[in-house]
């Protein structure tokens, strides 16, 4: 790949990074319904994940609650974290 081709690429990396923050951010502090997948990598620790109606991913802590896999649980997205190229929500589940 030629100098200036590294260039475009690594400027697109940069700016596709930077507007999916933007996007993530802007659902920080609502409250969503979030389908919960399963654990979060290999968390023993209560973490799960899932994703909003709009297919945001979210990390969940529910280490207060039983196994809260194919459930949908409602949620208020208190953080936008980055985990290495990969974008996640950490959320707060609200309780009832």
């Amino acid at each position: 790949m030629t100098g200036w081709k590294k260039d475009r690429s690594r400027h697109m990396h940069v700016l596709g990074r930077r507007m999916k923050r933007e996007t993530l951010a802007r659902f920080v502090g609502r409250r969503l319904p979030i389908l919960v997948e399963g654990p979060y990598g290999d968390s023993a620790g209560g973490e799960w994940f899932g994703y909003t109606p709009n297919y945001l991913p979210v990390r969940i802590d529910a280490d207060e609650m039983e196994e809260p896999t194919n459930r949908i649980l409602d949620v208020r997205l208190v953080d936008c974290k980055i985990n290495i190229d990969v974008y996640n929500l950490s959320i707060f589940i609200l309780k009832s």
